[in-house]
């Protein structure tokens, strides 16, 4: 492995690399492969930068890359990097939203150009509409500035390399933030020659030099600087898997891991999960993974038993138990700020749910105590070379090891500010040059505020959670993230199909913030009312608090780097849109108490008081409930009592309060008190601040009546995509065959095609996914035919005059 001292830019350092034998190799399907030398690389990426300036981009000019092909995405961005061009990687738009993220950014740049799929512009066009005037008039010049590149492989003459300076900006990484505005972090050579040779430092050891593999997108920093400039820069073979084979079938990821004999790979918490979906122990594998030395667990939340589970599900294959590693990182530190010590078993440190709020300390527990709800936080190992870390208070004072606060950073690493946002800098660094990541803002002496909380232990980090996203019940601070990990438990649900949200006191009228869990189910309402009950079963067992609304969701929204987008389910939920599944599902739970709500009808207080203690005790886990007993004494605590009284409320029609529930402290008295009250009376002693329960929706049942759809809707050769325009081709007798277009099939060898016509669709590559509640990565994973069924189906209902969304033609 060579050094990189001396090289002052990542121009410098991939001349240097051209003069090693390493470099890169792209994977494909059915184990194919191709092999790119460090020197190849640069002979292409100067050839793309002569046919840039031919068109006419100049040096700080901007240039967005959007394309899926991995090669030709290297090949572009280190253009950009030898002509002293800010590349500016964004994800190839697959619907509005995509294209809507391309727009934002195009009004954030000064001379932009965008690179890559001929349909990109014109997707981005037609969303010009939501924009602001200002973005839409700036967007009326795209395609004038749009460069179609189809391959990686170019003709033609190399460019002369630019000067560049080591405080040049090498390349921007947007991200939106909770108001979809997007920030463009900059990031200069300094700062990822300084971060990536920190990060080798931290994970490379005596030896061969590492190698590595990656399937994370390139638009994504975790996948282009760890898992590509890094390796590049240093000289180091790296593999690279595209994403979208890696999201079809994960299983290609050990694969590849294992046939280039890799070192080093990695990916977010949800990758764990996703390759174990997919992974049949028993199934016959070559896989050797005694070579894999470091996995980076990093880029979302760190869930230490899923770490494990993937291990021993890997240990017959020679993987080593301690390869999994976590890391904490940002863009705004370039990437990593803290990593564990490889060849370290990962692990956790338990504390008092209860003891984790900012500005206290946090109390270790050792073993199970009495009354005391334990959660985990991995442990994610000291900052690397030439970063800082500090936790400070919301007045920016330094904060003692064990106390929760800010995580702040400062360092060579960190960024000097957010492109052309000025505003956006100022507020982000504190005087004295620390990063404050709680809104990513600078606090006054210097340090950068990440947003995030969490304490040191030993002078290592433990990450807590992101400020913003905090839940507070009662004073104390619960974390979305622990809740999603303990609704997960429910059969039939896992870390990726669950989010927790706050729904604040603004909007609930209630003296407390409201907990939403918003669970992605596409099946029907019956089974969705299992998995509701079952989440605030187990999230009151384990934690103690009251989910008041567990909700269907057809998609997760997510940014382009996986991170989740809480604003925007809150901002449905506030819009209204879950007040008919609310309805129903509060419907569903009350029939399905039907044998307590017959036991208050009989007026039998024996049988009920019996009916109310199996009901306590779904809330509070661990044996019986004494009849006499008071609640409060039972492991009941407020916020249970709040759910006990609305699930109460569900199930006899009557508004229960939480005072009646102290003033009656026994199941015996609460049911002595409530077949006390005059039936007719029973609703005045309600929940007197509250409304009522929203009027239930008439079930949906075989006996409901049938629908006749008479419409039509088709996909056919020739641009036929309507009745009227099939019923023109059959009148004028066109031939509906053509060539074959381009792009189909790829390149067949010679004498393979028998045919010189065929029977073509047009545009199978165009899917409205944000219309379908689907993300790209969804509606990439989806067979085409299945995708053509979507829309023919909601077009064929439109068509006979139904509206596709309503309770009759679907649920949710």
């Amino acid at each position: 492995m060579k050094s990189q001292q001396d090289a002052m830019t990542l121009s410098h350092a991939l001349a240097s690399s051209a003069g090693t034998a390493g470099g890169i190799t792209y994977f494909g399907a059915s184990r194919g492969s191709s092999f790119l030398s460090y020197a190849g690389l640069r002979g292409r990426a100067l050839r793309w930068l002569h046919r840039l300036r031919e068109a006419g981009v100049q040096p700080g000019d901007e240039v967005l890359i959007a394309t899926d092909d991995t090669e030709l995405f290297t090949a572009l961005f280190w253009a950009c990097i030898l002509g002293r061009i800010i590349a500016v990687p964004v994800s190839t738009p697959t619907g509005d939203e995509g294209a809507l993220k391309i727009g934002h950014i195009w009004g954030v740049l000064h001379r932009p150009w965008l690179v890559g799929d001929a349909r990109v512009a014109g997707r981005v066009r037609a969303v010009a509409d939501q924009l602001d005037a200002a973005t839409a008039a700036a967007l009326a010049r795209i395609e004038a500035r749009t460069l179609v590149a189809d391959s990686a492989q170019i003709e033609g003459p190399e460019a002369a390399q630019a000067e560049v300076g080591p405080e040049d900006i090498a390349f921007v990484q947007f991200s939106s933030g909770s108001t979809g505005a997007p920030k463009g972090v900059m990031v200069t050579h300094a700062n990822l020659l300084t971060n990536c040779a920190a990060i080798l430092g931290a994970i490379d050891h005596p030896g061969a030099p590492p190698r590595f593999v990656s399937w994370m997108p390139l638009t994504h920093d975790f996948g282009i600087i760890w898992f590509h400039i890094l390796p590049t820069v240093f000289g180091l073979d790296h593999g690279l898997i595209p994403t979208k084979l890696f999201v079809r079938n994960p299983l290609v990821w050990m694969q590849a891991a294992s046939d280039l004999k890799a070192n080093v790979t990695g990916g977010p918490n949800f990758s764990y999960r996703h390759f174990l979906k997919y992974f049949e122990p028993d199934a016959p594998r070559d896989w050797d993974l005694s070579h894999l030395r470091v996995i980076a667990n990093g880029a979302e939340p760190i869930a230490c038993a899923l770490g494990m589970e993937f291990s021993r599900a890997l240990a017959p294959f020679k993987l080593p138990q301690t390869a999994l590693t976590p890391a904490y990182g940002l863009a705004e530190g370039t990437l990593v700020v803290s990593m564990a010590p490889p060849d370290e078993a990962m692990f956790s440190v338990v504390v008092d749910r209860a003891q984790v709020s900012p500005g206290q300390p946090v109390r270790e527990i050792d073993g199970p105590e009495p009354g005391v709800s334990p959660v985990d936080f991995a442990d994610i190992g000291r900052p690397i070379a030439d970063v800082a870390v500090r936790i400070a208070d919301d007045d920016g004072a330094e904060l003692a090891q064990g106390v929760v606060g800010r995580i702040q950073i400062r360092g060579a690493s960190v960024t000097r500010g957010y492109y052309n946002n000025a505003a956006a800098t100022l507020a982000a660094f504190t005087a004295d040059g620390w990063l404050d990541t709680g809104d990513l803002a600078f606090t006054a002496d210097g340090w950068l505020d990440t947003g995030d909380l969490g304490f040191l232990r030993n002078h290592r980090l433990i990450v807590t959670g992101r400020r913003k996203d905090v839940i507070i019940l009662n004073g104390a601070n619960f974390y979305p993230q622990d809740i999603e990990r303990v609704a997960s438990t429910v059969e039939g649900l896992d870390l990726n199909m669950v989010v927790a949200c706050a729904i604040g006191r603004e909007v609930t009228g209630d003296d407390r913030e409201h907990v939403a869990l918003f669970v992605l189910h596409r099946r029907d309402a019956e089974s969705f009312a299992r998995i509701a009950a079952g989440v605030r079963d187990a999230v009151l067992s384990e934690i103690g608090i009251p989910v008041d609304y567990v909700l269907p969701v057809a998609r997760i929204p997510k940014t382009t780097s996986g991170k989740v987008q809480r604003y925007q389910l809150v901002q449905r939920f506030v819009a209204g849109e879950f007040q008919e599944v609310r309805a129903d599902l509060e419907a569903r739970e009350a029939a399905d108490a039907a044998e307590l709500a017959a036991a208050f009808a009989a007026g039998d207080e024996a049988a009920f008081a019996a009916h109310l203690g199996a009901l306590a005790r779904r809330i509070v886990e661990g044996g019986e409930i004494a009849l006499d007993r008071p609640l409060m004494e039972s492991g009941f605590t407020s916020l249970r009592l709040v759910e006990f009284a609305r699930r109460l409320t569900l199930a006899l029609g009557l508004r229960v309060q939480v005072t009646f529930l102290f003033e009656h402290a026994t199941l015996s008295a609460i049911a002595s008190a409530l077949l006390a009250l005059p039936r007719a009376d029973a609703m005045v002693d309600a929940r007197a601040d509250d409304a009522a329960p929203s009027a239930p929706l008439a079930p949906l049942t075989a006996s409901a009546p049938r629908i006749a759809v008479s419409g039509l809707a088709l996909r056919l050769p020739g641009g036929v995509e309507t009745p009227d325009a099939f019923l023109d081709l059959l009148l004028a007798g066109r031939d509906a065959t053509s060539g074959k277009p381009a792009g189909r099939w790829g390149d067949l060898p010679a004498g393979l095609c028998i045919t010189e016509r065929g029977g073509y669709l047009t545009d199978i590559e165009t899917f409205p996914a944000r219309f379908f509640n689907l993300t790209p990565a969804e509606a990439e994973a989806i067979d085409p035919q299945q995708r053509l069924l979507l829309m023919t189906a909601w077009e064929a209902l439109e068509r006979a005059g139904l509206d596709p969304t309503t309770p009759a033609c679907s649920w949710a």
